[in-house]
């Protein structure tokens, strides 16, 4: 507020008096601040789980946990307890900087198509009026989060995973989850065969002839990744062709990603890969160094002298200008 009456009060031209006029006026309402805070308040709770989501570690039962997590927080927000501090913090902050006090909206009769003759709601004051429209924001970012969250394939990937952990660590697991599962990926897997398999599986685990999927450490058990998973079918490792339908069924839940926040992260590494000082670039090249891009682990790893020896080796031209590399 201090910058933009200072711009409209020594402005260098009428266009920045005017913008700058216009910001302060827009900014200097209740509605601006309490909306600023609204928003404050949601993107707290929010942006929190979307960092969590972009974890490429991710397994699909944290995101769920993540998510019902927030959406309780959000659920929470809908008392009237949490809305009235915020209500009190902002009319505090309205009267140090002496905005207008808040004013319930002039009423406009509804159009003569849509009138059915009911007469109109009126709220009894302003409070109630800022409130609905609270409450109105934060159903809309809950009905965003369960169309996001309760999707046919993301169910099937969490009886997935549900299924295996329990398979795993010798828990019986569902009927229904199984079918679902089958009837999702069709004729790719043997409905009866992976019952069969994963009743032997949980035997197996309880006699402890196959070892563990989480090791102990301490009290609590580490938690179930899927490096645990991939962990998991190696140390099948003699017994793989028994549980074929398992080991498919393992295949198919490594397949599938959680968020496409890595894939997104891929693509957006081609601005630096190919800069305007690169346009030449060939389609060869540009895949080459998009996975070098993309696998910065496994890249970090390469042994660059290694490497150097076989790149000058390969050809005659090149050992002569940049000769033996011992």
């Amino acid at each position: 507020m201090s910058a933009l009456e200072q711009i409209s009060d020594e402005g260098t031209s009428a266009d920045s008096t005017a913008k700058s006029r216009g910001l302060l006026r827009n900014i200097s309402r209740f509605e601006f601040l309490l909306g600023l805070k609204v928003a404050i308040c949601l993107f707290g709770s929010t942006d929190e789980l979307s960092r969590t989501l972009q974890n490429h570690a991710l397994d699909v039962g944290s995101a769920v946990a993540a998510a019902s997590v927030v959406q309780a927080h959000l659920r929470r927000m809908r008392e009237p307890e949490y809305f009235e501090p915020m209500w009190k913090e902002c009319l505090d902050i309205s009267e140090k900087y002496e905005f207008a006090a808040p004013q319930l909206p002039r009423y406009r009769r509804a159009p003569r198509r849509i009138d059915d003759g009911q007469p109109p709601h009126l709220f009894p004051d302003v409070k109630s009026h800022f409130r609905q429209k609270f409450i109105d924001v934060v159903d809309s970012v809950m009905g965003q989060m369960e169309r996001r969250f309760d999707q046919p394939a993301l169910r099937v990937y969490h009886a997935m995973e549900k299924v295996l952990f329990n398979s795993f660590e010798g828990i019986s697991c569902e009927d229904g989850a199984v079918e679902q599962i089958c009837s999702h990926f069709g004729d790719d897997i043997d409905q009866f065969a992976l019952l069969r398999q994963l009743a032997c599986l949980q035997d197996a685990r309880r006699s402890q002839t196959l070892p563990a999927m989480v090791e102990p450490t301490g009290e609590l058990s580490s938690p179930v990744t899927t490096a645990n998973i991939i962990a998991c079918l190696r140390k099948l490792g003699p017994h793989i062709a028994m549980f074929s339908e398992v080991a498919k069924l393992l295949e198919l839940f490594l397949l599938l990603p959680v968020t496409s926040a890595t894939a997104e992260r891929s693509f957006s590494g081609l601005r630096r890969l190919k800069t305007f000082l690169r346009t030449r670039m060939s389609q060869e090249l540009l895949n080459s160094l998009a996975i070098l891009h993309v696998h910065k682990r496994m890249t970090r790893e390469v042994d660059v002298l290694k490497a150097a020896k076989e790149f000058v080796g390969r050809s005659e031209h090149r050992i002569s200008s940049f000769g033996s590399i011992a």
